[in-house]
């Protein structure tokens, strides 16, 4: 009788939160800067709570904008959750983030887009990319731009693109002696006022770098 009993209980409980949220009332409190699709979240949330995410692999906190999800009961009279959501660093493509707490996730819907890098390559790879784009952009805050996307290109061959359409090629091998070459090259263009009309520039080369503006190129 016992494994019998154990169903039933269970059973209970289940129905007991599907019928809870039927009759309380229901209320929601979100960041002030919130990220989710309000609508969509909530139902998310609805569907967590009554069991609908039955394993890991789906989970509310892998399909939704929703990091932290903490519940409060006034009475039986209305319950309350409060919502914490996850902070993206960048987006991986195919509906995918990586999150501050260095999870990726795959959370649907949005209110609006989101000022965040594009990193472009396998799962493994993602935090090693983002750290090259963290250390691009350092030497890229001397011309005022920022990066938007980087890219792995195959063979350890990586491309990262500015906020005016720049184009900068490097790979992982010697990759801080190639930093040092484009900063150098950076800091002695500044001073010729066509830092902007840049488009591209391969670090790949050998104590030289190729630099591409608008109408020409030259190797330095």
């Amino acid at each position: 009788m016992k494994p019998i009993f154990l169903i039933v209980i269970m059973f209970l409980v289940s129905c007991s939160n599907e019928i809870q949220l039927r009759t309380q009332q229901v209320s929601f409190d979100f960041p002030q800067e919130y990220i989710s699709d309000l609508k969509s979240t909530k139902e998310q949330i609805r569907a967590h709570i009554q069991g609908e995410y039955n394993d890991e692999a789906s989970s509310l906190f892998d399909k939704s904008w929703v990091s932290v999800l903490t519940a409060t009961n006034n009475f039986q009279k209305e319950l309350h959750f409060h919502v914490t959501e996850h902070q993206p660093l960048a987006f991986l493509g195919k509906g995918k983030y990586l999150t501050q707490e260095g999870r990726i996730i795959s959370p649907g819907k949005r209110k609006e887009d989101l000022n965040i890098i594009q990193v472009t390559g396998s799962e493994e790879e993602v935090e090693d990319l983002l750290n090259f784009a963290l250390e691009l952009q350092k030497t890229l805050n001397f011309a005022d731009k920022s990066i938007l996307s980087i890219e792995h290109k195959g063979s350890g061959f990586m491309e990262a693109i500015d906020s005016l359409g720049g184009k900068y090629s490097f790979t992982k091998k010697d990759f801080r002696a190639q930093l040092e070459r484009l900063e150098d090259y950076i800091l002695f263009e500044l001073s010729s006022g066509s830092i902007d009309n840049i488009r591209y520039i391969d670090l790949r080369y050998k104590n030289a770098l190729a630099v591409g503006y608008k109408n020409m190129e030259k190797t330095i």
